[in-house]
């Protein structure tokens, strides 16, 4: 018998928490044999009774409607009559939509009025240079690559493949209550330093990187940037879109003309280290004892017009200072870990 506690918390939209698709009348009937306040003496029963009719009722409208969802399972009907079923871990509402985080592959879906940043994004990532297929398969950890790109009757939706034991960074900084150990945080940020590195040498401004759109995998200690390519434009061109989040962490001198400086990029990872690391404008940082100096000092400073300069800092002085020898540290999370509950 479940708790009241545990059927109240149930919200109002999750009805499949609490009843099965072909089950329905038969689980109403034995949850009010064991709830109706005629029948259980628990103060809180009225309560529970009343929230599984309204779980109820929403399951019905939704098989109705034919807008049930089977936990960690959707079923995408492309415009055309072909389906695409996919199998996720969790599902996120991010900036531009949904993401849902597969074992295999990764899709964000859009309102069909979002179709055109859709659409750039999916034109961003599969035009990714690469000067050799040694290039490519270097950065194919750190990179998206898009997988299929349709519509259904209301959204617009971009699959990609990878995901297979990958995290998104906000719900493992959110694991750890908002602060990364520095140590596993250090690895991350060599990660960002060398997509802003590739995204140098292919003269690319990404506006739109965020903890929402950055996977990692704990595994190779890589991250991948999957998210926030509809904001991506090239190097000092007009910036179009750039999250909320990204204008107020950053120097607003920055975005004055609002031209895609070959700053941004270095400063976003700054923000990003600083963000995982408990403060993302940096001010209570230095009373942190637990962080190195060196890194504070680092993610504090300006960030310069060339991230392949900064890279090559932060590799060569602002690691060694802050961690001494270079040393593998597990990072005792798995998806499994994360998301029991999709």
């Amino acid at each position: 018998m479940r708790s009241a506690a545990s059927i109240l918390a149930i919200p109002e939209d999750r009805p499949d928490k609490l009843f099965t698709k072909g089950s329905l009348a038969a689980e109403r009937k034995a949850l009010m044999k064991e709830w109706h306040p005629d029948l259980n003496r628990d103060p809180q029963a009225a309560a529970v009774a009343a929230h599984i009719q309204v779980l109820f009722s929403e399951a019905e409208r939704r098989i109705e409607s034919g807008t049930w969802v089977t936990p960690g399972q959707i079923i995408f009907d492309r415009k055309g009559g072909t389906s695409l079923q996919m199998t996720y871990r969790v599902a996120r509402v991010v900036d531009a939509g949904t993401l849902y985080l597969g074992h295999s592959a990764m899709t964000y879906v859009m309102t069909s009025a979002l179709t055109e940043l859709r659409d750039h994004a999916h034109k961003r990532i599969s035009a990714l240079p690469f000067k050799d297929a040694k290039m490519a398969d270097q950065m194919a950890a750190y990179l998206p690559k898009v997988w299929e790109a349709f519509d259904t009757e209301d959204s617009a939706c971009l699959a990609m493949t990878g995901g297979r034991g990958e995290l998104i960074l906000a719900d493992v900084l959110a694991h750890f209550s908002g602060k990364l150990p520095p140590v596993h945080a250090a690895w991350i940020i060599s990660s960002l330093w060398n997509i802003a590195a590739y995204a140098q040498v292919s003269r690319l401004s990404l506006p739109g990187m965020t903890i929402d759109g950055l996977t990692i995998d704990p595994v190779k200690h890589t991250a991948r940037l999957i998210g926030g390519w509809w904001c991506a434009v090239d190097e000092k061109a007009t910036l179009s879109l750039v999250p909320g989040k990204v204008l107020s962490a950053l120097p607003s001198s920055l975005f004055k003309d609002k031209i895609a400086h070959p700053r941004i990029n270095g400063e976003i990872v700054k923000a990003i280290g600083r963000e995982i690391l408990g403060d993302i404008t940096g001010a209570r940082l230095r009373r942190d004892k637990e962080i190195p100096g060196a890194l504070v000092d680092w993610l504090l400073r300006p960030a310069r017009d060339s991230a392949i300069e900064d890279y090559r800092t932060w590799r060569e002085q602002v690691l060694p200072a802050a961690f001494g020898a270079p040393r593998f540290v597990r990072l005792e999370l798995s998806s499994t870990d994360l998301y029991k509950d999709v």
